[in-house]
């Protein structure tokens, strides 16, 4: 979704690494454990000034807090690579690991706590980042019977659901 934006009408993602953030299994390993060395900033800035005028593609992160497989700040550094693709500038950003404040933000206590962040560029919405307390190397809200599925937590599939039905 980050190089070929003109694809893509919005994108989710749960537990995962940023664009480019890996070349190898060994770095991948190093990034999914302590999060990349920041260089995803470049890679998003980039693919914004290659993608067509107009493209946006807002997106879904959704991060357990208690990940020990891929590390929470993963989740930052994705945020940051959407906000720059929907066209938040490089200066608007604080220095990474950090994301500014949300412009819409809440906790939810239903199906377990989780923090909710939406993120705007230009008025619209650019990324929704999820972050549900406790929860480890899971899908949220799934049937804790299959391995990496958590029923603690909010159900990830209503929300990607819930996601798209907005873009």
């Amino acid at each position: 979704a980050l190089r070929a934006p003109q694809l893509f009408a919005g994108v989710a993602v749960h537990s995962a690494t940023p664009c480019g953030a890996a070349t190898n299994t060994s770095t991948a390993a190093r990034v999914m454990a302590e999060g990349p060395d920041g260089a995803t900033d470049a890679i998003a800035a980039a693919a914004r000034r290659n993608a067509p005028e107009g493209a946006r593609v807002p997106a879904l992160v959704i991060q357990g807090s208690a990940d020990t497989t891929v590390a929470p700040v993963n989740a930052v550094f994705l945020a940051r690579q959407f906000l720059l693709l929907n066209g938040l500038g490089l200066k608007e950003l604080p220095a990474a690991p950090a994301l500014p404040s949300p412009q819409r933000s809440a906790s939810v206590y239903r199906d377990g706590k989780y923090e909710v962040g939406e993120y705007y560029a230009h008025g619209r919405l650019a990324v929704r980042l999820i972050r549900v307390d406790g929860l480890g190397h899971a899908w949220s809200g799934g049937d804790a019977g299959l391995p990496y599925f958590a029923a603690r937590g909010p159900n990830a599939t209503r929300l990607v659901c819930e996601f798209f039905g907005l873009v």
